[in-house]
C-alpha cells in the first residue's frame, strides 16, 4: 500500500506559493490604491483653499477623472496578476495529481473536482449522485 505523500507535499507546496502570490498582489494593489488616491484627494482640496466666503469656486474634474483612471488601470492589471497566479497554481495541482500510481487514483480523483471550474450544477449533482449510489 502507498500513501500519497508526494502528492500532499506537492499540493502544500502548491498552494504556499498560491497564497504568497496573493498576499503579493494584494500588497501592490493597496499601494497603488493609496498612492492614487493621496495624489487625488490633495489635487481635488488644493484648489478649494483660498476660496472666499460667499464665493462660488470652479471646481476642476480632471484629477478626480485621473483618479478613477489610475484605480481602472489598477483593477485590470490586479485582475491578470490574479489570473495568472491561480493559472499557475492549478497547473502545479493538475501536474502532482497527474502523476499518482494506481494505488492514489482515489486520492487524486477526489481532488480533481476542484480543480476543473464547473459549467453547470448538473455536473456536479449528477456526480454526487453517482458517488453516493456506489
Amino acid at each position: 500500500m502507498t500513501y500519497p505523500f508526494d502528492q500532499i507535499g506537492a499540493l502544500g507546496k502548491a498552494n504556499a506559493q498560491f497564497a504568497a502570490e496573493l498576499a503579493q498582489i494584494l500588497r501592490e494593489g493597496g499601494e497603488r490604491y493609496l498612492q492614487a488616491s493621496g495624489a487625488a484627494r490633495a489635487a481635488v482640496f488644493d484648489q478649494f483653499r483660498e476660496v472666499k466666503p460667499g464665493t462660488v469656486p470652479a471646481f476642476k474634474a480632471d484629477a478626480l477623472t485621473a483618479f478613477f483612471g489610475e484605480i481602472e488601470e489598477c483593477r485590470k492589471d490586479s485582475t491578470a496578476k490574479l489570473q495568472s497566479a491561480f493559472d499557475a497554481w492549478q497547473g502545479c495541482c493538475k501536474d502532482a495529481l497527474s502523476k499518482a500510481v494506481d494505488s492514489q487514483q482515489n486520492f487524486a480523483g477526489s481532488l480533481t473536482g476542484w480543480l476543473q471550474p464547473s459549467v453547470g450544477g448538473a455536473d456536479v449533482k449528477a456526480d454526487l449522485k453517482s458517488a453516493k449510489g456506489s
